[in-house]
């Protein structure tokens, strides 16, 4: 996006190949973007922690502080737009989500600290093994290949992997390069996770097969203070705290 010194990215989310949804916490509104220049905007209070594609028409965002997720509507005509279709509640302050078909996987941050697969009326349908793993589970991202939620939790410095049948698979941990996970975003095809290291502010990668992690944007590259992140077609996005700017890599 371009310079504003008025404007703070909160989250972010791919809409397609050519635009890009993100939250302004600055000016509080949801903006729609194709990372040169703002398509539309519309002004809302309720605060966005996360946001993932449900269609393409529609955009789902969690609202922590009225415990609720809104649904976006976007449509395509003469020019995009942009407006608010639902409000629903759930039960606790909602942090990260990713969808699942028709359903949707949000993570509840303490004090119940838990990750849920709601429908899209806000449905419990099923519940994860969360066991004592999750503390603050403020980023996700979901691998559609080998069907496996990754979930960030900065207060154990951890990323939880599960499964499909909603059980922890792995967890990554106690990693000095890694520091503070936050922002997450899955390279499924490489087999990589893209990572928000918040104590250092770059950019790691994890290899997901062997657990490596090795740090792969800096201060060098232009990222310092990285926060949010999301990837699609080879292109990663990065978001930094306090920031105006988005930076966009290729990784192909």
């Amino acid at each position: 996006m371009t310079p504003n010194r008025n404007v703070t990215i909160r989250c972010l989310c791919v809409v397609d190949e050519n635009s890009l949804m993100v939250y302004d916490s600055y000016n509080q509104s949801y903006k729609l973007t194709n990372t040169m220049e703002v398509i539309e905007s519309l002004v809302d209070t309720d605060q966005a922690s996360s946001m993932a594609v449900i269609d393409k028409e529609h955009v789902a965002a969690t609202i922590p502080n009225r415990q609720a997720i809104a649904v976006f509507k976007i449509t395509r005509e003469l020019v995009m737009e942009l407006k608010k279709e639902t409000l629903f509640p759930v039960s606790g302050k909602c942090q990260a989500i990713a969808t699942l078909g028709r359903y949707m996987i949000v993570s509840f941050d303490e004090p119940n600290c838990k990750v849920q697969i709601l429908d899209m009326q806000g449905n419990i349908k099923r519940s994860f093994a969360t066991l004592n793993e999750l503390v603050a589970p403020w980023f996700m991202s979901r691998d559609l290949v080998t069907r496996t939620t990754y979930i960030s939790d900065w207060r154990k410095a951890s990323i939880v992997a599960y499964d499909n049948d909603c059980n922890i698979k792995r967890v990554f941990q106690n990693n000095e390069i890694l520091g503070l996970p936050f922002g997450i975003a899955c390279d499924a095809a490489n087999r990589n996770l893209y990572v928000c290291d918040f104590r250092k502010g770059n950019v790691c990668r994890v290899d997901v097969e062997s657990g490596n992690v090795s740090c792969v944007l800096t201060a060098k590259e232009g990222v310092i203070s990285a926060y949010c992140v999301a990837l699609s077609m080879g292109k990663l996005y990065v978001c930094m705290q306090n920031c105006t700017t988005m930076r966009v890599y290729n990784i192909t």
